[in-house]
């Protein structure tokens, strides 16, 4: 996922030209693409061959990303449909307690879906098809990144993004919207400083 989020690896692949570059056997990386394909992260090749979905591929992109959602996902909460749906709202609540909570034994998948599924939400929320179709769209972008770079996220790192996710619903909760999208630009401004300092520590 790491190289794949780098552009290491090409998005079409052989499990031929995979095994010498990890040094694995055929059952083992199968093992392993089948488990990505699970994630829906990788597709098999009508023929042979598989397909990586689309990613992020330099921290130029994810930082455009970045920038491209403040814009985006902030003016989404202005929208004149916006409408929080109470039941969604507890239902983010709970599965960011749960992650505040077990912070130090939370998986990459846990972690990625309970995060994106926050800001698709909040999307949802907005009343704006297009809004909705652009966060979804970043989401499917950004999945190896946030998959791949789970490893170097400290449960601090962790606890903090859920408290800002649960500070920005109890906003909306209160009908602050205004305060929530301030809240929000904010949570996304500072996310993408720590991106960016991660991927300088792990640029080749």
């Amino acid at each position: 996922m790491r190289d794949r989020a780098r552009a290491a690896i090409p998005a079409e692949v052989s499990e031929r030209e995979l095994m010498p570059r990890y040094g694995v056997s055929r059952g083992a990386l199968r093992r392993v693409l089948m488990q990505l394909a699970h994630d829906g992260l990788v597709w098999r090749q009508r023929g042979h061959g598989w397909r990586f979905a689309e990613a992020l591929d330099s921290p130029e992109a994810v930082q455009e990303s970045y920038r491209f959602r403040m814009v985006v996902e902030c003016a989404g909460l202005g929208e004149p449909a916006f409408a929080a749906d109470p039941g969604d709202l507890e239902r983010l609540r709970k599965a960011h307690q749960d992650l505040l909570q077990r912070a130090g034994q939370v998986s990459p998948q846990t972690w990625v879906d309970t995060n994106q599924e926050f800001h698709e939400t909040l999307a949802v929320w907005s009343g704006n098809r297009y809004i909705l179709e652009a966060v979804h769209r970043q989401n499917a972008l950004r999945r190896f990144r946030e998959h791949s770079r789970f490893s170097r996220l400290t449960p601090a790192r962790i606890v903090r993004s859920s408290r800002e996710h649960l500070a920005i619903l109890e906003a909306i909760a209160e009908g602050a919207v205004e305060k929530a999208a301030k809240l929000l630009f904010v949570h996304l401004d500072s996310t993408a400083v720590t991106i960016a300092e991660l991927d300088k520590k792990t640029k080749p």
